[in-house]
């Protein structure tokens, strides 16, 4: 890659997009650190996280307002951050119940 590219990417990374993204995918890390996921489930949880993080604060923030605790500093990196978290757990929750629903429905075709 050449140097002029890096230093697009990294004029990118600071911009409102590029600041969520990495929160959410900082997120994702933490998460598949802690709860200790394979390499796959890893990568699955950065991505699935830097996307939360672009798309969910925007309603997020409508929906809860300005934390009072942040006093003003860091809202949107907050926002971002737990909205990848909070993705990430509401995408595991929807797999989760159709993964439940097919098997219950397996069962009962081999009746």
């Amino acid at each position: 890659m050449k140097p002029e590219n890096w230093t697009a990417w990294l004029d990118w990374l600071q911009t409102g997009i590029g600041q969520a993204m990495l929160a959410g995918a900082a997120g994702g890390f933490l998460r598949a650190v802690a709860l200790q996921e394979s390499l796959l489930r890893g990568i699955v949880s950065v991505i699935v996280g830097s996307i939360c993080a672009v798309y969910l604060p925007p309603f997020a923030g409508s929906l809860l307002g300005e934390p009072e605790w942040l006093g003003g500093n860091g809202v949107s990196g907050f926002l971002a951050f737990a909205c990848g978290v909070g993705g990430m757990n509401l995408v595991k929750i929807l797999l989760s119940t159709f993964e439940r629903r097919d098997l219950s429905e397996g069962k009962d075709d081999a009746s």
